[in-house]
C-alpha cells in the first residue's frame, strides 16, 4: 500500500474548535476513509509566513499508508479543509486546517528540470489552478514542516535532493524567514 506524507496546520479556530481539535478530527475522518496511521508527530508552533499580521499556526506530519490514489486524494483533502470551516480566503492567510501532500510514496509528480536545483526553486502563479505536485515544491524551505519531519521519520529522504529532513533543514530553513517552531507538549496519540 502506498506511503503519504501529510502536513497538518492552523491557526484560528474554525468549525472543529481549536486547530489541534481540528487536527484531530482530521485524523479520526482519515482513518474513516481506510487511510491507515503509522505515525503522527508531536505538533508545533511557529510563526505565519506570508501574512505576518496573523496568529502563530500549529503543525504537525502524519505518515500515512493510503489505497487513494494521489488526485483523489487530493479532493479529501480539499473536502476536510472546507469541513473544518476553510473558505476562499487571502493566499497564505489565516485558516482553521490546512493540509499538504508532502511525498506520496517517494514519487516525483509535475517537478521540471528548472526545478531540480533547490537554490532555483521559484512559484508560479501564472493561473489560479497550480497542479499536484510531490513532493511538495517548498516543503524543503520550512522548519514547521521538516521539524515534526525529522522527529517521526529521521532517514527520509526528499525524492528530488536526496537530503534528510534535517540537511534541508539545515541547508535552506533561514532563521529570518522562520524566527521559532517551537515543540509542544501535547500527544496526538494513534
Amino acid at each position: 500500500m502506498p506511503y503519504v506524507i501529510l502536513s497538518l496546520g492552523g491557526n484560528i479556530s474554525g468549525k472543529y474548535g481549536h486547530p489541534i481539535d481540528s487536527f484531530l478530527r482530521t485524523i479520526d475522518f482519515l482513518r474513516d476513509y481506510g487511510i491507515k496511521l503509522a505515525f503522527i508527530s508531536s505538533p508545533y508552533l511557529s510563526e505565519a509566513i506570508g501574512a505576518h499580521y496573523q496568529p502563530p499556526f500549529y503543525n504537525c506530519v502524519l505518515l500515512c499508508n493510503t489505497h487513494f490514489h494521489s488526485n483523489k486524494l487530493l479532493k479529501l483533502i480539499k473536502q476536510l479543509e472546507r469541513a473544518s470551516g476553510r473558505c476562499g480566503q487571502l493566499y497564505w492567510g489565516a485558516r482553521p486546517l490546512d493540509i499538504d501532500i508532502i511525498d506520496f510514496n517517494g514519487e516525483i509528480k509535475n517537478w521540471s528540470h528548472k526545478n531540480l536545483c533547490y537554490k532555483n526553486l521559484k512559484k508560479s502563479r501564472q493561473s489560479n489552478i497550480i497542479p499536484l505536485s510531490y513532493p511538495h515544491r517548498a516543503m524543503h524551505k520550512r522548519s514547521f514542516v521538516l521539524k515534526p519531519l525529522v522527529e517521526i521519520l529521521p532517514h527520509w529522504r526528499h525524492p528530488v535532493f536526496g537530503l534528510k529532513a534535517s540537511q534541508l533543514m539545515a541547508n535552506n530553513c533561514s532563521p529570518l524567514t522562520i524566527k521559532a517552531t517551537q515543540r509542544l507538549d501535547i500527544s496526538l496519540d494513534l
